[in-house]
């Protein structure tokens, strides 16, 4: 192959790549999409897999669009009530709230959004959201943030 067409082919390769694996910003282990799989089940599949979706946009608009900040910005203690019980222990054990994630009928769905984030093909449906609550609480901060979307009984909100 002469270099014009090794070069061609080069680049029509790295067209085909999701940007995150253009710039680098890591790729999870499986492991590590048990956790975010685990978390959209327990913070949003009451609203189905849009309310999942949107959950999964928060923590990617959080982590400022960057894969390899996904983890450190969704087991932060006291971001996702769910994970309450497990990140206010000295030393997290994420296997009881990841089996009984995974018993979910709609873990695989969850574990799918997490790859399409991941390839840097999931779409924001939440405007921006780094924020959300559920519709029957009503938090002090809510009212100094700009609302963006209802998607199902969660709020979404942008700064």
């Amino acid at each position: 192959m002469s270099k014009l067409g090794f070069l061609i082919v080069a680049l029509i390769m790295a067209l085909a790549m999701p940007l995150n694996s253009l710039y680098g910003a890591g790729h999870l282990s499986s492991y590590k999409r048990q956790i975010l799989a685990s978390v959209l089940i327990n913070e949003g599949a009451s609203e189905g897999v849009r309310g999942m979706q949107a959950i999964l946009n928060v923590i990617y608009n959080r982590a400022d669009q960057r894969v390899d900040r996904v983890i450190r910005v969704t087991v932060k203690r006291g971001q996702f009530s769910s994970l309450n019980s497990v990140t206010r222990q000295r030393h997290p054990n994420y296997s009881p709230y990841l089996r009984r994630a995974q018993r979910d009928r709609l873990y695989q769905q969850a574990y799918r959004l997490v790859n399409w984030m991941e390839r840097g093909l999931l779409s924001d449906i939440t405007g921006g959201a780094i924020y959300f609550h559920t519709v029957d609480i009503n938090p002090y901060w809510a009212s100094s943030m700009t609302r963006s979307t209802t998607i199902g009984r969660h709020i979404f909100y942008v700064c």
